[in-house]
C-alpha cells in the first residue's frame, strides 16, 4: 500500500490506514523500524475498525532532519500529538512497541485525554541501561538515524543475533529474513 504524507511541524510525516470507526487505532513501532513492521496486520485491523500506522521522524518514509538535537522522546511525543491534531483524531487507542512504547507510555501519561487506552509491546518505561556498543544511557540517546558510531555498534550487536538466528533449523526463508534484517539497519544509518 503506497503511504500518505502530512505536514507534521518541522517534518512530513508518512502514515497508511485502513478500515472506519469513530476511535482509530494508532500503532507506533521500535526503533530502526516502520509502518512496514505493522503492514501485514493493517487489513485485518482495519476490518475491526480505523487504524492508522505511521512512520516516526526519521523513520521509513517520513523526514530524516538529520539534526541530532531532536532525536529524543520528547520530540517524537511532540510528533505523535501533531500527527494526531492533524489528522483530526481527538482520542485514540493506543499500541505502542518497543521504542514506540516508550513514546506511546509518556504521550498518554502527558495527554491522558486523547488516549482511550494503551497497550504496551515489548518495552520498557524509559531508556535502557545496556545498550548495544556505541550508545550511551542517557535520555536524549540520538536513536533515530543514529551516528556511524552509534549505527556501527547497532549493526555489531545485530550481527551476531542475525548469525545465530540465520543458523536456527527452524527458521524458514532464511535469505528474506536476513535481507530484511540487513535493509533495516543500512535504514538506520545516518
Amino acid at each position: 500500500m503506497d503511504a500518505k504524507r502530512l505536514r507534521v511541524g518541522d517534518i512530513e510525516m508518512a502514515y497508511e490506514e485502513a478500515g472506519s470507526g469513530e476511535r482509530p487505532f494508532v500503532l507506533v513501532y521500535g526503533f530502526t523500524g516502520s509502518r512496514d513492521d505493522f503492514s501485514d496486520v493493517l487489513p485485518e485491523l482495519g476490518e475491526l475498525g480505523h487504524t492508522v500506522i505511521l512512520d516516526q521522524r526519521g523513520h521509513g518514509d517520513s523526514t530524516n532532519t538529520r539534526d541530532r538535537s531532536t532525536c529524543h522522546f520528547a520530540q517524537l511525543q511532540e510528533d505523535l500529538l501533531g500527527f494526531l491534531d492533524a489528522m483530526g483524531i481527538e482520542r485514540c487507542e493506543l499500541l505502542g512497541h518497543s521504542m514506540g512504547g516508550v513514546v506511546g507510555l509518556r504521550f498518554a501519561l502527558d495527554h491522558p485525554e486523547r488516549v482511550a487506552s494503551l497497550v504496551l509491546m515489548d518495552t520498557t518505561p524509559g531508556p535502557i541501561g545496556v545498550l548495544p556498543k556505541g550508545f550511551v544511557g542517557a535520555e536524549d540517546v540520538p536513536f533515530l538515524r543514529p551516528s556511524r558510531e552509534v549505527a556501527e555498534g547497532i549493526g555489531g550487536a545485530a550481527h551476531e543475533i542475525v548469525a545465530d538466528a540465520a543458523h536456527s533449523p527452524h527458521l524458514e526463508n532464511r535469505d528474506v529474513w536476513l535481507a530484511a534484517i540487513r535493509a533495516r539497519l543500512r535504514r538506520a544509518r545516518a
